[in-house]
């Protein structure tokens, strides 16, 4: 079922609506793949325009679904928080909420309306991918950035935005003033402020001032992934050959490992003093946000997730970038890296 997003409602009233064209850094790319169409994929990110779309949603809503949606009282369902552009928001709200239970629940609400309590105009922070370290950090929490101060006295988040270390830290480094409320299954609200908008270059360096920061230094850090859904998820971990830990070994490198029993700082403060930095795709290259600038990054990217957001941050930042592009795979679905390979990207970035 089509749902529309907040900003192509009458009732929007837009305060910033700006396209955001993200610039193709100069970076390398070793491409191992059969077939050049995985760095096309990749590079594709870039030739994409982007929306960044603030304003106030006039009238009265129910805000339900983790905050994702707002219920008209005459019974339409509005995307509170994501583009009508996005694809997976669009594939993750017909798959979540379009249910004859879900169904049911919004006939439930519409006929109990006047018994919800209402919160009038606040600011409304939440998005599909709540709990993923990447989005919450780059995506969702940024947005509070759009908010004038009188909306950001009474800030609605999902309950889901505060279960776990990093989320709970990083609303903890909201502007001063920030008062959060967290919504129950559904909540009221009136004139409500909303945005979207994906990753860019005001939001990573509004989050840099909020977050904790790491100097630079002279450590090699190999960033091992954590959990093993993540791993089979979004295109797998580096298969540690031997021969990959003889090389990680001659070379000096210390492995670090996060996870989302972790604050920020916690992971920032595992990072203080790298130089230089190998790392699968995932969402742990999301602290590449809090180094200092210069730090050398190789980054291995799969074929099962040829995207270049890592490499965004690492040219705003002034990193150092180098990504080498794989598609062969373990059985049980790790990347295959060739030693010698690697050793050489090390020396190119020493």
């Amino acid at each position: 079922m089509s749902t529309p997003a907040f900003y192509q409602m009458a009732s929007f009233n837009a305060m910033s609506i700006r396209n955001i064209k993200r610039d193709r850094p100069p970076f390398e790319i070793l491409d191992q793949c059969k077939s050049a169409h995985y760095r096309r994929e990749m590079l594709s990110y870039f030739d994409v325009v982007n929306f960044e779309r603030v304003g106030v949603l006039e009238g009265e809503y129910l805000l339900i679904g983790d905050c994702n949606l707002l219920l008209a009282r005459g019974g339409t369902v509005i995307r509170a928080a994501s583009s009508w552009e996005d694809h997976f928001s669009t594939l993750t709200i017909g798959e979540t909420y379009w249910t004859i239970k879900f169904a049911n629940e919004v006939d439930l609400v519409l006929s109990h309306w006047d018994e919800i309590p209402i919160v009038e105009s606040p600011a409304i922070v939440s998005g599909i991918l709540l709990t993923n370290y990447f989005h919450f950090s780059l995506e969702i929490f940024p947005r509070i950035r759009h908010y004038s101060p009188a909306y950001l006295e009474k800030v609605i988040v999902a309950e889901r935005a505060l279960s776990l270390p990093f989320q709970r830290s990083l609303l903890g480094r909201a502007p001063a003033g920030c008062t959060f409320i967290q919504a129950p299954a559904a909540i009221r609200v009136r004139n409500p402020m909303v945005s979207h908008d994906f990753l860019s270059e005001d939001g990573l360096r509004w989050l840099r001032q909020m977050g904790p920061r790491a100097q630079r230094g002279s450590r090699r850090l190999y960033i091992r992934r954590g959990s093993q859904s993540a791993r089979r998820e979004s295109g797998g971990e580096l298969e540690e050959t031997p021969e990959i830990l003889d090389l990680l070994r001659e070379l000096n490198f210390e492995t670090v490992e996060f996870g989302a029993g972790k604050t920020v700082e916690a992971q920032v403060s595992m990072l203080e003093g790298a130089g230089l930095i190998i790392a699968v795709h995932g969402a742990a290259l999301t602290n590449l946000a809090y180094l200092e600038e210069g730090v050398s990054v190789i980054e291995i990217i799969g074929s099962k997730t040829p995207r270049a957001l890592y490499m965004h941050i690492c040219s705003i930042i002034n990193h150092n970038y180098f990504a080498i592009l794989t598609d062969t795979f373990s059985e049980s679905g790790n990347i295959i890296l060739d030693a010698a390979l690697l050793r050489e990207c090390i020396l190119n970035l020493s």
